[in-house]
């Protein structure tokens, strides 16, 4: 009786204990040495936890991802997939599938890398000349790392995808039609972290978008803005950025309470920095745009600035001043610690 209820019992716990996700590595050759020639084929092949190894090789074909995998290119200036009759490269309808080691290329109209879905991580490859390098919508906790995106309209996209963190990318325009290196609304608590956005209209814009980390970027030699903040952009935090010859450095319109510290404004055509608020009725932007243009003790180095510092502190002595248009108005915001010496990033 004892055995048999041993027994029983441990049939009935096992029934509970997750199984393990089978791992497994399917291999892609163009050249047909190996288990395929053609990705999908690959992918429909797969179950979850597989790795996809694809060698080096021109693969004219559209990619549907429904199943969690690793997809591995052999060398990203040397896999490449070309997208057949203008659709999307790539596209991600099933969480933590990681992408790494392609060029991809799909042509005016689509998107190299289409996100769907969570939790997924972008990272080391050539992402140009698109309309979009990488466009995600509801699409939250996605990693975009390590990548190159030139040449596209736009290099990344991003609509309601919460949680993203994207960092050390690579992301420029040489193309007339370039609107924008980074376009994200409604994406909180995002970071945007060390990356080098340049040559496009505008380098990096955020709309609405709450909770953001954005420092140790590179953003210069966008025609338009380097840094855009737009309707309702607060709590965030901006520093350790390096932002000039843009067209504006740096605007802010119709957002407040965000914090900016630590950061190289200069050389930048029209203004360093912009504060803007288009309604001064509206009773969110009673308080003339409240943001902090310094922290602890610690402002943004100005290449403009004429003040001295008598006491060698590196502080100057007296404030940065930063225009805030109000419609026909026009006040000052402060930063009130200029820094004499450019924050080393």
């Amino acid at each position: 009786m004892l055995i048999n209820c041993c027994f029983n019992l441990t049939i009935a716990f096992s029934g509970c204990v997750e199984q393990p996700v089978e791992s497994k590595t399917i291999y892609v050759d163009s050249k047909g040495d190996k288990d395929y020639t053609n990705i999908q084929a690959a992918i429909t092949a797969a179950n979850d936890g597989y790795t996809i190894h694809v060698y080096s090789g021109t693969y004219n074909e559209n990619l549907v991802i429904d199943t969690t995998i690793s997809l591995i290119g052999e060398d990203k200036d040397k896999t490449i997939i070309l997208g057949k009759e203008n659709n999307d490269g790539i596209t991600i309808n099933k969480d933590q599938i990681s992408i790494s080691g392609f060029t991809i290329k799909s042509g005016i109209g689509t998107r190299a890398i289409r996100i769907n879905s969570s939790d997924n991580i972008i990272s080391d490859n050539n992402l140009s000349d698109n309309s979009w390098g990488i466009y995600m919508e509801n699409a939250p906790n996605n990693m975009i790392s390590g990548n190159i995106m030139g040449n596209n309209i736009v290099g990344i996209a991003m609509w309601s995808s919460d949680g993203c963190a994207i960092s050390k990318n690579i992301i420029y325009s040489n193309n007339s039609h370039s609107n924008f290196g980074v376009y994200a609304q409604s994406c909180n608590q995002t970071i945007f972290s060390e990356n080098t956005v340049y040559t496009s209209n505008r380098g990096v814009q955020f709309i609405s978008s709450h909770n953001l980390t954005i420092s140790g970027n590179i953003i210069h030699s966008n025609s338009d803005t380097g840094l855009h903040l737009y309707d309702y952009c607060e709590n965030n935090e901006i520093y350790d950025n390096n932002i000039y010859l843009n067209g504006h450095g740096f605007i802010i319109l119709n957002s407040n309470y965000n914090t900016i510290y630590n950061n190289n404004f200069f050389n930048n055509t029209n203004v360093d920095a912009q504060e803007y608020a288009s309604d001064p009725n509206d009773p969110a932007l009673s308080v003339l745009l409240d943001n902090s243009w310094d922290f602890n003790s610690n402002g943004n180095y100005w290449g403009n600035y004429n003040g001295i510092d008598v006491d060698g502190d590196g502080i100057g002595d007296t404030p940065y001043n930063i225009s805030v248009a109000l419609s026909s108005q026009k006040e000052w915001n402060q930063d009130r610690f200029p820094l004499m010496n450019p924050v080393d990033i």
